[in-house]
């Protein structure tokens, strides 16, 4: 396997395994949690940056079928991505616990069903 195709299979592994840590939430503890999801944020931020041609492509070329559906399922990843990181910040016990904010159980449920 070519180097390069392996640099740029590392990324998006990493941040798999990462997500399915952070979802065995029930068989860890709250801290491993909190910092696979941290981890895995701040990996999301790095392979936007790695991949930012994808967003200055976006008003270039023809828009088919495919093309429409791909930007409208990256549209809700990065929705929902922003849904997990405010309501992770807000709801944290462990990472961002020193942050003034109250917790709310509303926002439990809404990190829980962006999450799943």
């Amino acid at each position: 396997m070519k180097v390069i195709v392996l640099k740029r299979l590392v990324l998006p592994a990493a941040m798999a395994i990462l997500l399915l840590l952070a979802l065995a939430y029930w068989w860890l503890e709250n801290l491993p949690h909190e910092i696979f999801g941290t981890v895995l944020f701040a990996l999301s931020g790095w392979h936007i940056a790695v991949n930012r041609t994808w967003f200055r492509n976006l008003l270039r070329g023809r828009y088919d079928t495919r093309r429409t559906i791909t930007l409208v399922l990256h549209l809700l990843l990065i929705a929902t991505m922003l849904v997990l990181l405010v309501t992770s910040i807000v709801i944290s016990k462990s990472v961002f616990e020193f942050l003034p904010i109250p917790d709310s159980i509303y926002l439990r449920d809404v990190h829980w069903f962006a999450a799943y």
